[in-house]
């Protein structure tokens, strides 16, 4: 058992090595960002050239649109921040995590643009994002659909974020806390859903038992930015459709009794 014990730890370091490394993950590591709390994934069909299989791998480079656009007498957003937390170099960046957790393989490049519109709606969301950002856009003698992915932020009352998944759209609602909501919400994009972990299994000694006796935590990997986590890598289960990977190199546990030798 012991053996078991240590082979499966050995398993789980090379499925998360194998994907990419971003360097030192702070302590924190849970989503905070206030953007999320109010995320939406809207469905797409499931076999959108935009979603990540095996067949349709999502490499090279991809060029994004970023709109940001500020309602009439306000300036809640601020433009340099979005490209910071989007297409810029920073290490941080959405475009810094991609290509991390691609290993190079998917290269984000295009623009941040801004203009300001009308006066504020009651409420606003997807619809309202696109529409903007298209008026954005050709204010700046840009049309959407010469990109690939398409970001539009807006401030809206009660904030949030959405994405089209799979798909080449996103809406963020607000001023973003930092660039995972990016991260977490292209990731809908590509095709990924909100994951979910165990906790609470029963232990005794050295064994660990699951999934029985375990309660499920939906939003709860803080292992993957989609499913919860703000500093970690995409899991590699998805990495594998993207094309950024090869089966090969992580295998999935599907059911018990499974060893590996380091």
């Amino acid at each position: 058992m012991k053996r078991l014990m240590i082979g499966l730890l050995c398993l789980l370091f090379m499925i998360v090595a194998s994907c990419a490394t971003l360097g030192p993950i702070p302590k924190e590591t849970e989503n905070t960002d206030p953007t999320l709390l109010n995320d939406e994934i809207i469905q797409m069909n499931e076999n959108s050239t935009f979603a990540a299989t095996r067949s349709n791998p999502v490499t090279g480079t991809k060029t994004m649109l970023v709109t940001v656009t500020h309602w009439q007498g306000e300036k809640v957003l601020n433009k340099a921040e979005v490209e910071k937390h989007t297409i810029s170099n920073d290490p941080d960046s959405l475009r810094s995590y991609i290509m991390a957790a691609s290993g190079g393989k998917l290269n984000l490049q295009g623009r941040v643009v801004e203009a300001e519109s009308g006066p504020r709606p009651e409420s606003c969301g997807m619809s309202t994002s696109i529409d903007e950002g298209l008026k954005t856009a050709n204010a700046n003698g840009l049309n959407p659909d010469d990109f690939d992915y398409l970001i539009n932020v807006i401030n809206c009352p009660g904030g949030g974020a959405s994405a089209h998944a799979p798909g080449r759209i996103t809406g963020v609602y607000g001023k973003a806390g930092g660039p995972h909501v990016y991260k977490h919400e292209f990731g809908h994009n590509l095709g990924y859903s909100h994951g979910s972990t165990y906790i609470g299994c029963p232990s005794d000694g050295n064994t660990v038992t699951a999934p029985g006796g375990c309660s499920l935590v939906e939003y709860g990997d803080t292992g993957d930015s989609v499913s919860g986590g703000a500093h970690s890598i995409l899991r590699s289960t998805g990495c594998i459709p993207a094309g950024w990977m090869r089966g090969r190199r992580s295998p999935l546990i599907e059911r018990g009794c499974i060893a590996w030798e380091c």
